[in-house]
């Protein structure tokens, strides 16, 4: 049974001299991209736990508190040292983008949130 939803925190967007893994030249967030740059931005390198994150309902990428992206899990794969990268369906007019989310305040930028406590969580 799927019960919780995975949280991905991403700050201001970069630029790397060179592309990554995933041919990217950039990662984080910034007002101008589009959902599917901003799929691109945050859908990886994670610390993840496989089994647990294919329990998952669904994705949200949050900036600043701030719900700026959801998707569907369509896969994982792993790329070095137990980091991963998550593939998926960006959901179209998400009833969540845009909205605000409480997290924890921890170092950590992957949090799984029970998806019960989801609507407490949202403002």
């Amino acid at each position: 049974m799927k019960n919780e939803t995975l949280v991905i925190q991403i700050q201001d967007r970069r630029y790397f001299e060179e592309t990554d893994e995933l041919g990217r030249n950039y990662i984080g967030y910034s007002p101008d991209l589009s959902d599917e740059q901003i799929y691109e931005a945050a859908r990886g390198f994670w610390s993840l736990n496989p089994s647990r994150v294919f329990q998952i309902d669904r994705i949200f990428v949050v900036y600043n508190d701030r719900i700026v992206l959801e998707a569907n899990l369509t896969g994982l794969q792993r790329i070095h040292n137990g980091r991963y990268y998550f593939t998926g369906d960006i959901i179209n007019n998400s009833e969540y983008v845009g909205k605000n989310i409480r997290l924890n305040k921890s170092q950590n930028r992957v949090n799984y949130i029970d998806t019960l406590e989801l609507e407490d969580r949202i403002y």
